[in-house]
């Protein structure tokens, strides 16, 4: 285990407050892959796992294409560390099989995960935030490949990659698209846009994976691997991602030339709950924060920058909260935290609407 901590590593490198565009916040590349050689995490027995988990330890560390890797075991992370991995990557870093010994190898980008022992025995991460799609894919590709020149990955000429779901085999890909939709969300537009561009291959969900667009971001993602190209998964979200931006971007330029007066308001009222409030809930705060992201945009807001903006959004997070405090706050005394915080941190905003 490193010296550092995930928090110490990752503090300085929020991958959301990199990104390039107010409206395409980032895209996400996960590959799942199981050693030949080894049965599925969900069958592994705590012996077995401690080999698969310093095999696979040793290779990622040695990779040249990360930035000086490290590496986590999972049960020596207090559970806040854990969350605040979970929050930085939005993934889940849990093993089903409590015998199961896994870990997390990251680099000093802040963009790398490699979850070890999960619900497979590999799974891989990159995360783009500066639109470069096509050179994050291949740098993701070049990691599995250095992976694959020292272990067999479980392989099948009929299905593709074998997963310990058989709905993930076949690529074992997943792309994510992270959009901020709240003109199409708060002018009630986005259920029949969805409708219009989402095919069966296609779905959308919020950051809890459910229909529910807290913070009013929507995640596009492949709801297939099997039987797919992997060309073919990255072009439809690509074009899916694509089209929403698109539409946000033309109801947006509608908002500059014709303020919406519900908009208005409810980017006003965004900053006075975040001002003055005594104590706020997650939820709640992420909502607000995406009417002033919004307002930022539109040239409505001063004081604050588009990434300012997206770096709160996860300082809020419980996880993040906690190491940034550096104290392990009572859960009562959390949101009074979260407030004094986001009072300090949006202080020099005004709206000039």
């Amino acid at each position: 285990m490193s010296g550092a901590s995930p928090f110490d590593i990752l503090k300085e490198n929020s991958i959301w407050e990199k990104s390039a565009s107010p409206i395409w916040m980032a895209s996400s590349f996960y590959l799942q892959r199981n050693l030949a050689s080894n049965v599925f995490p969900p069958k592994l027995s705590a012996s077995e796992s401690l080999q698969v988990l310093n095999s696979l330890e040793k290779t990622l560390l040695s990779s040249p294409t990360l930035k000086n890797p490290s590496f986590f075991q999972m049960e020596e992370l207090q559970t806040e560390q854990k969350e605040f991995i979970l929050e930085h990557f939005l993934a889940a870093i849990d093993s089903q099989n409590p015998e199961c010994k896994s870990g997390v190898v990251i680099d000093e980008t802040g963009n790398f995960l490699a979850m070890i022992n999960g619900d497979d025995h590999l799974s891989l991460q990159y995360i783009d935030s500066n639109s470069k799609w096509k050179d994050t894919w291949k740098t993701l590709t070049n990691i599995e490949a250095e992976i694959g020149k020292h272990h067999s990955f479980a392989y099948s000429n009929k299905f593709g990659y074998l997963t310990s779901l058989l709905s993930n085999s076949g690529t074992a890909l997943t792309v994510q698209a992270f959009l901020h939709l709240p003109a199409l969300i708060q002018l009630d537009q986005i259920d029949e846009v969805l409708i219009k561009e989402l095919d069966d291959e296609v779905i959308a969900s919020g950051l809890t994976g459910t229909d529910e667009f807290i913070g009013d971001i929507v995640i596009i993602q492949n709801r297939f691997t099997l039987g797919l190209t992997e060309d073919h998964i990255h072009e439809e979200i690509h074009k899916t991602a694509t089209k929403l931006a698109h539409t946000e971007k033309l109801l947006r330029s509608h908002l500059i030339d014709s303020p919406d007066a519900l908009i208005v308001d409810k980017i006003s009222r965004g900053i006075g709950l975040l001002k003055h409030s005594f104590q706020i809930e997650t939820k709640e705060a992420l909502n607000a924060l995406s009417f002033i992201k919004l307002g930022i945009d539109l040239k409505w807001i001063d004081g604050i920058t588009d990434q300012d903006i997206n770096k709160i959004f996860f300082q809020i997070r419980r996880g993040h909260l906690l190491l940034l405090q550096d104290s392990t706050l009572p859960k009562e005394k959390l949101s009074q935290k979260r407030a004094e915080f986001l009072q300090s941190a949006i202080k020099p905003i005004s709206i000039k609407v």
